[in-house]
């Protein structure tokens, strides 16, 4: 075992001299075509482009946060807006719940509820015609408001 260690410390050692080597003589070539380590790595550098799209003068950018949960063949989708990135402040609150359809068909939803920037909630004026789409009744679109809705 301490002949495989010593055989190990020596090859590492010599890994080490060589690359120091190596390096030595790249920069020493690269000094005298003219080029610098700074330069050099100005050259090989990627840029990274911002995780966030720069807002021009005359757009707005809202950021929502969606989350839906399963209900029957469709979901519940709650939205919350929020005023910025830099302040987690809720500007404002939905819940819906929509159906899932095949490509290419329109999505139904029915608009269950909203919650204000003070924080009220409403409960969205239901009508018979829109309730049978859904095969719900007044009374369980109200439950599930309480029950799929993810407000904050």
């Amino acid at each position: 075992m301490k002949r495989i260690l010593e055989h190990f410390a020596r090859g590492t050692a010599l890994i080490a001299v060589l690359s120091l080597g190596l390096f030595l003589v790249a920069a020493s070539i690269l000094k005298g075509v003219g080029w610098s380590l700074p330069d050099l790595l100005k050259q090989i550098s990627i840029s990274v482009p911002s995780s966030r799209p720069t807002a021009k003068a005359d757009e707005v950018q809202n950021y929502v946060l969606f989350t839906e949960v399963k209900f029957g063949d469709g979901q519940i989708i709650t939205g919350i807006k929020y005023t910025s990135t830099l302040r987690q402040q809720i500007n404002s609150q939905w819940c819906y719940i929509s159906e899932n359809t095949k490509a290419g068909e329109p999505t139904t939803r029915l608009q269950l509820a909203t919650v204000s920037q003070s924080g009220t909630q409403t409960i969205a004026p239901f009508t018979e015609a829109a309730l049978s789409q859904f095969g719900l009744t007044a009374q369980t679109a109200t439950s599930i408001v309480k029950s799929h809705c993810r407000f904050q």
